[in-house]
């Protein structure tokens, strides 16, 4: 939530980054997209020992780490993404003139 704020304030103009806010915003946002479905991860690896009488407990200190480990990789491919999905959102998303004062 804090880099949801963050980006939004950028935008918002209400911390002063520069021309490239837009920019910066998405790439934030698209760098931390994977803990938006932080439990669904939790889900799939769980599923795999459900039938072999693994409780879920028992792989929380397995699961932190690799969770870990995987935030750290996704978030570079996620900023590049929330970088370019702006470029794209900028060239097909068109604000009529009279709706920014």
């Amino acid at each position: 939530m804090i880099i949801g704020i963050i980006a939004d304030l950028m935008i918002s103009e209400k911390i002063k980054v520069g021309k490239f806010r837009e920019n910066i915003a998405g790439a934030l946002i698209g760098s931390v997209f994977v803990v938006y479905s932080l439990p669904l991860i939790g889900m799939a690896y769980i599923q795999f020992y459900v039938f072999s009488g693994v409780s879920g407990y028992d792989l929380l200190p397995e699961f932190t780490e690799t969770i870990i480990l995987i935030l750290g990789i996704m978030s570079i491919p996620g900023f590049v993404m929330g970088w370019i999905s702006i470029k794209f959102a900028k060239k097909k998303i068109t604000i009529p003139v009279e709706s920014v004062m």
